[in-house]
């Protein structure tokens, strides 16, 4: 079942994330000019999330790492969290793929929801569907088939096909 979702448990991951984007900013500054407004929406999905996995899992929260190949970027990483709603998407670089310009007040820069909640907030953000489908069920969309050739062959000898 997992834990319970609880506004608690929101409160914890958010405090989290914000100690991640704190650690992110720090981390970058030296390299690439970032505001905490801007953390959210940058492509630092796997700083951000290891960042984020660490802090939560000091607080005995048992997220673990997810990730799924796109077709503009090689890759999406967030955390996933199983509760007693199902499994959670935490997603604190969700933004990155909104349309450029000033998004709702009401989406937070953290993405706290249910895979089936997160494309549809995704949606609801402007986010296209080539990128929605990082955080689909598995199924929900035809995967992208762009992983380098040595990945295939790999899959294909563990699939007994070659």
């Amino acid at each position: 079942m997992g834990l319970i979702y609880t506004n608690e448990l929101v409160g914890e991951i958010l405090g989290a994330a914000e100690r991640a984007y704190e650690y992110t900013l720090e981390g970058y500054s030296g390299i690439q000019k970032f505001t905490r407004q801007d953390i959210a929406r940058s492509p630092t999905c796997r700083v951000v999330s290891v960042a984020l996995g660490l802090e939560l899992s000091e607080k005995g929260i048992p997220v673990k790492p997810d990730s799924r190949q796109g077709v503009r970027i090689d890759e999406h990483r967030y955390l996933t969290l199983q509760t007693n709603l199902g499994e959670l998407v935490i997603d604190p670089t969700w933004k990155q793929f909104t349309p450029i310009g000033p998004i709702h007040p009401n989406f937070s820069d953290v993405a706290i929801a249910t895979r089936e909640e997160m494309i549809y907030m995704a949606e609801r953000a402007g986010i296209s569907e080539v990128d929605r489908r990082f955080w689909a069920p598995k199924g929900m969309f035809e995967e992208p088939d762009n992983r380098p050739v040595y990945e295939k062959i790999a899959a294909a000898i563990d699939a007994g096909i070659v």
